[in-house]
């Protein structure tokens, strides 16, 4: 009797371990037949082994459900949706599908690096902290190292949301683990916004919760022409939408002030840009809004002159 119960305890564990791994890995895709599958295989290549993959995808018409439907690993998953263009959405059906007790992001186009998982689960371990970011590089649509475009990355752990609203730090969505508990209680990915919802939860996270980090390169972020952040076309405008946001909910007034002086930054920009473009009233509409929010008008001069003489060339 001894004997047979403990062979039961050894079965239920073992068919627990299966049944709920570590980590919930979310690929969001739509028509990156080619990418997603390097997306996918930097995943299966992981020193960390105890995950399981959920690749949702939005309606693609290529051959991207056709290639993954092919991969034979029992813990790559495939949710094949209807196109909606939202990519929050796509990132919360993802982790709602898994059973994880943590949850990390990987877009399409993007490969992590072998050591990624490992490292980051590491640290949540010896830490405590209820999420984790890392460092990243930038690649060209071949693979070649790149210059960073935007964003800057500093090796900051715990309170970090000062930081994240200065811009002193990046929390890029495809290097973040969260534990499952922490994702619920601050509901995922903003659906109502179809851009920039990683940064809103980026800065929901990190109000609520310390952050481990990485300092190593965890991943590659690749630089192509169907990026989506690169299609944009008001990215300024989508970025102060997250900002409008967080006013709305931030009571702290120091953190309020921060996100202030970023959301006028982006106002300005953006009322340059539709200057630039010839909306001429739109543009000085925006930035009349940024007077609201610690409006800098040396900034916002540069900005309109450069604007302006961009429409005159």
């Amino acid at each position: 009797m001894p004997h047979r119960a403990k062979s039961r305890i050894v079965v239920i564990m073992t068919i627990t371990a299966v049944a709920a791994p570590a980590v919930t890995v979310v690929i969001p895709t739509w028509n990156r037949a080619g990418l997603v599958q390097r997306a996918v295989a930097s995943v299966m290549d992981q020193i960390w082994r105890d995950w399981e993959l959920v690749v949702v995808d939005d309606g693609s018409d290529d051959d991207s459900v056709a290639g993954l439907r092919a991969i034979v690993d029992p813990r790559v998953r495939i949710l094949a949706l209807e196109h909606s263009g939202n990519i929050a959405r796509l990132r919360n059906l993802g982790v709602a599908s898994g059973s994880g007790r943590l949850v990390a992001f990987l877009d399409s186009d993007d490969m992590w690096l072998p050591h990624k998982l490992a490292r980051q689960v590491e640290a949540l371990h010896a830490t405590g902290a209820g999420w984790c970011y890392g460092n990243y590089a930038h690649i060209d649509a071949a693979g070649i190292p790149v210059a960073q475009r935007a964003g800057v990355f500093r090796a900051d752990s715990g309170k970090i949301l000062p930081a994240l609203l200065r811009e002193e730090t990046a929390a890029y969505v495809g290097t973040l683990v969260v534990d499952r508990t922490l994702f619920d209680s601050v509901g995922g990915f903003d659906e109502g916004l179809t851009m920039r919802a990683d940064l809103d939860f980026a800065l929901r996270v990190a109000a609520v919760a310390d952050a481990a980090v990485v300092a190593d390169v965890l991943m590659h972020v690749r630089e192509h022409p169907g990026r989506t952040t690169g299609r944009i076309a008001d990215p300024h405008e989508r970025s102060a939408l997250v900002f409008e946001r967080f006013l709305k909910r931030e009571t702290d007034e120091g953190l309020r002030a921060l996100a202030r002086k970023r959301l006028a930054r982006l106002l300005t920009d953006a009322g340059a840009r539709r200057i630039a473009a010839g909306e001429i009233a739109q543009g000085f509409g925006l930035i009349a809004k940024a007077v609201g929010h610690g409006f800098r008008f040396g900034y916002a001069a540069r900005r309109v002159a450069g604007a302006l003489l961009a429409r005159r060339s």
